[in-house]
Parts: structure tokens; sequence; C-alpha cells
């Protein structure tokens, strides 16, 4: 799960990292260091958190930041932001690994059930769940 607010050129999501009732992890990712920054949200447990600020003002056409989720064998990467044109979600796509996925607009993409995480090596990992 992840929320959204909005304050300026910047905007504030708060993201589940890990929920151990839900088998869920998730990873956040950003094409390039800077236009992100996350600070852990300690008064959540059991649930691992962090609040994720986007800079709006650093986004350049091609960057993107994304939340890889699995919940349970269901995974999807959900879109935080991408640039004003789009290109983005294109260099994004272009760095999937070769599965099926499913497009829900441009806020989220599905993939096939699977055991691990969708992973991106070409993007920076901004945040990640803390393992057992």
């Amino acid at each position: 799960m992840a929320t959204n607010l909005s304050q300026g050129r910047t905007s504030i999501v708060t993201a589940v990292l890990a929920e151990p009732e839900a088998s869920l992890r998730s990873i956040i990712f950003a094409s390039r260091k800077g236009i992100v920054t996350v600070e852990k949200v300690d008064d959540a447990f059991p649930q691992q958190v962090a609040k994720v600020t986007i800079h709006h003002d650093a986004i350049a056409p091609g960057d993107f930041v994304v939340r890889s989720v699995i919940a349970g064998q269901r995974r999807k990467f959900e879109i935080l932001a991408t640039d004003d044109q789009g290109l983005g979600f294109s260099c994004l796509l272009e760095m999937l690994p070769q599965e099926q996925h499913r497009f829900d607009g441009q806020a989220l993409i599905e993939f096939e059930n699977g055991t691990t995480l969708v992973d991106l090596p070409q993007a920076v990992i901004e945040a990640t769940f803390k393992g057992k």
C-alpha cells in the first residue's frame, strides 16, 4: 500500500515495505539518485514503512520512481512518479524482464504470479524491506 500527499513540487508517499501478516515485501526504485528522499517510519511495527518524498523539480525526461511489490505470489509495479512527457514510463518498460505483464493505465504494471520481486538492476534502490 502506498498513499500519496502532494505539497507543491514535492509529493510524499507512505509505502509499506514489509507486512508480515500479508506476506508482502516491496522495494522502491528510482531511475537515478536525487529525485527522492526516504525516511524510515518507526511507529508502524510490525510493518516496515518508509516515507518517500518525491522531488518533482528534479525529475527529468526519462526519470521514474516505482514500488516493486510481491504479496503472496502476486507481483506488480506501482508507478509513483514519472516525467511529464511519459518518457520515464517508456524507459521503465525497456528495463523490465521479458515476462508477461499487464498495464492498468500508467499507474500499475502487473506481472505473472511468482515467488520473487521483480527487480530493476539498472535502477537505484531507494528503500527496501529488512530480511528476517
